[in-house]
């Protein structure tokens, strides 16, 4: 048990953490660079992506840093899913599929949890404010801009120009509203992101009574209802309930209900006065059309038996199956991985649940953390933005703090055994 705490104390210097901080802010909001000081759209994304590669590759080379037998667990599930994941690409490869960057982040990405390991947890806190408030405000200011008239509109699609230049056609609306994406340039992304620090900041202020926090959820919530990202929301909205219920359930004093109540009240206080706004998701819930496309995307182009040959072995798209183009990520990345590598990758995923329900007693500092990770996961179930660059080092933050909040955890636990 000893060793396993010696992470707790175990950091990086300050300045190259600082620096680290700040490569993780821009990997989320790296559109601010474009839109507000005109970078170069594709030099951003892939400095950017090359920086965190690196950081990622640092963590891979200070892994057996981490000795205790916990984190021997950990990394053997990263050891394993690297390795499938190089298999992985060499059998694209040999299919004729060029190799995509995008890959490095299922297999090498996740070693950057072990720098975040070495990185103060109230910096990776500040990171994680950092990100939700300027995708917030991002998001709100393009639907306050749609909304204004065409000069607003056009505003907002030079904006999106900038931003994708290569992809961009055109604005998606449902209704008369048009849907805010800010500054990922794609709505699901922002709304994955929103949704991450949604779930993070309530646990929070529930569990620390800080009034900061609950206006930092109130503010991601409302941007989050305003990219209509319907999936998302709905997701939201069962974590909240689930967290709300587990607090019910783990915390029995009365102060506890009452800021949950508070909480409620605020947010049907919002949706009465901009019901209007935040009710335009439900508009989206309720055409069937959608849900439809999204079933008609999944299911299978040809038989059951070449499905099912490719949810075993994987590589849709060296095998150019239509499925792979199905808009329920979790289907198609075990449709890519194949179903041996994909549970390998959703285990690794979900390796801080597992962690807290293997604790012998709650660990309430860890419930934030844990339950934007389990956010993320859940986000799999359409479109897949956990697996970007804009999501996938925010929710790795969220993993380490999470971790580090268990060993934490696991370490007072110990001296008070011990005093017994």
């Amino acid at each position: 048990m000893t060793k396993e705490i010696t992470i707790i104390n175990f950091r990086s210097k300050l300045l190259w953490a600082k620096l680290i901080t700040i490569l993780i802010i821009l990997a989320s909001v790296r559109g601010i660079l474009i839109v507000n000081f005109d970078f170069n759209a594709n030099l951003v994304y892939l400095t950017t992506a090359f920086l965190m590669l690196l950081v990622s590759l640092y963590g891979f080379f200070i892994r057996f840093s981490f000795y205790a037998p916990s984190f021997i667990v950990l990394r053997n599930i990263l050891k394993l899913n690297l390795v499938f994941g190089i298999v992985n690409i060499g059998v694209d490869l040999l299919l004729g599929i060029a190799f995509s960057p995008a890959m490095l982040y299922l297999f090498i990405a996740p070693y950057i949890v072990f720098v975040f390991f070495k990185i103060p947890e109230k910096y990776l806190h500040v990171v994680v404010v950092i990100i939700s408030v300027l995708i917030s405000y991002s998001v709100i200011i393009n639907f306050i801009d749609t909304i204004s008239g065409p000069e607003g509109v056009q505003r907002v699609l030079d904006f999106n120009m900038k931003l994708r230049p290569d992809i961009f056609q055109a604005l998606s609306k449902t209704g008369e509203f048009y849907r805010a994406s800010g500054y990922t340039g794609n709505y699901h992304d922002s709304a994955n992101i929103l949704g991450m620090t949604a779930v993070y900041f309530y646990s929070r202020f529930i569990i620390r009574r800080h009034s900061v926090d609950l206006l930092y959820f109130l503010f991601a919530t409302s941007a989050l209802f305003l990219t209509q990202s319907a999936a998302n929301i709905i997701i939201l909205i069962f974590m909240l309930l689930i967290i709300s219920i587990f607090m019910f359930i783990k915390l029995k004093g009365n102060s506890k209900i009452i800021f949950i109540t508070i909480i409620y009240l605020f947010i049907y206080l919002l949706w009465h006065i901009y019901g209007d706004y935040f009710g335009v998701f439900i508009q989206r819930i309720n055409q069937v059309d959608s849900w439809q496309n999204i079933v008609n995307n999944s299911a299978a182009q040809g038989s059951f038996i070449p499905e099912l040959l490719l949810v075993i072995t994987g590589h849709a798209a060296g095998f150019e199956s239509e499925s792979i183009h199905t808009e329920i990520g979790l289907y198609g990345t075990i449709l890519q991985l194949g179903i041996f590598h994909a549970i390998i990758f959703f285990s690794l995923m979900l390796y801080p649940l597992w962690r807290y329900i293997n604790l012998k007693i709650a660990c309430f500092d860890a419930i934030p953390s844990l339950s934007a990770v389990i956010f993320g996961f859940a986000s799999l179930l359409h479109y897949g933005s956990i697996t970007r660059i804009t999501s996938v080092y925010l929710f790795y933050v969220f993993f380490s703090l999470s971790i580090t909040s268990m060993v934490r955890h696991a370490q007072i636990a110990n001296k008070n055994f011990r005093k017994l």
